[in-house]
């Protein structure tokens, strides 16, 4: 199984002083076959990522979650 890290540039922040920030959002991990397999498991297993309208959802391939400082 190969490993993914989800990523979207859908939605917005702000800073403290409430102006929008474009910027790009971590959702989570999964794991697939491929992308597109880890991304329907991911769906499946969070359901409260139904509640939002999230089109771009992108993907890093990672070889290790080991945290790195």
């Amino acid at each position: 199984m190969n490993k993914y890290l989800l990523i979207t540039s859908d939605g917005f922040t702000q800073d403290m002083d409430g102006v929008d920030i474009e910027n790009c959002q971590g959702l989570g991990y999964a794991e697939g076959k491929n992308f597109q397999e880890a991304v329907e498991k991911f769906k499946k297993e969070n359901p409260w990522f139904l509640n939002y309208m999230l089109e771009n959802i992108t993907g890093y391939k990672v070889v290790s979650f080991e945290e790195v400082i």
